[in-house]
């Protein structure tokens, strides 16, 4: 992959989470399925099958999560947690996002999507893009304390600041509550 791809790939990723207010596990099992070209939404389903791990199998992520779930769940083995991974955070997070909230998002997705049917990278990956992009940040923004759920503060706050009501606020960034 060239240094194209990873800027391509940078820029996809701190769209999402900084004006779309997608969740970092979102954007790794982000497929261009999930995008309604057409309504002009991306749509967080309720489950998905993790197949990015290698060979078609689960994600290291997803088997992070599926492990936690049988520790918080006595009963639950591993083989059936890890049957419900990919899922959104909440019951709230599986919903539509509007792309008309940013046009230049938009356009890194559609030229993504040109290319690529998925995202081709980790839940830690998206990690390192949004690293990535602090680095080469002209504005002071250190890259230590910057990370895809800070971003997702920044996308509420920049919404809240145009005035965008609570209610579509919470919808968009799929919030459980408004606390």
């Amino acid at each position: 992959l060239d240094g194209d791809y990873f800027e391509l790939e940078s820029r996809l990723v701190v769209f999402l989470a900084g004006r779309l207010g997608m969740r970092g596990g979102e954007i790794a099992h982000l497929k261009e399925g999930w995008i309604d070209w057409h309504s002009g939404m991306i749509v967080i389903p309720r489950h998905e099958s993790c197949t990015d791990g290698r060979d078609g199998g689960i994600c290291g992520h997803c088997r992070g999560a599926a492990k936690q779930m049988t520790e918080h769940n006595p009963g639950l083995g591993i083989e059936e947690a890890e049957r419900m991974m990919w899922s959104p955070k909440t019951e709230a997070a599986s919903r539509e996002i509007p792309l008309e909230a940013s046009t230049r998002a938009r356009i890194v997705l559609e030229r993504y999507f040109e290319k690529y049917d998925e995202f081709q990278a980790s839940r830690g990956v998206v990690n390192r893009r949004v690293t990535r992009a602090a680095e080469a940040a002209d504005a002071e923004v250190d890259p230590e304390s910057t990370y895809p759920h800070a971003l997702r503060a920044t996308c509420a706050s920049h919404w809240a600041a145009k005035q965008i009501d609570i209610v579509s606020l919470k919808s968009m960034l799929g919030w459980s509550s408004y606390q």
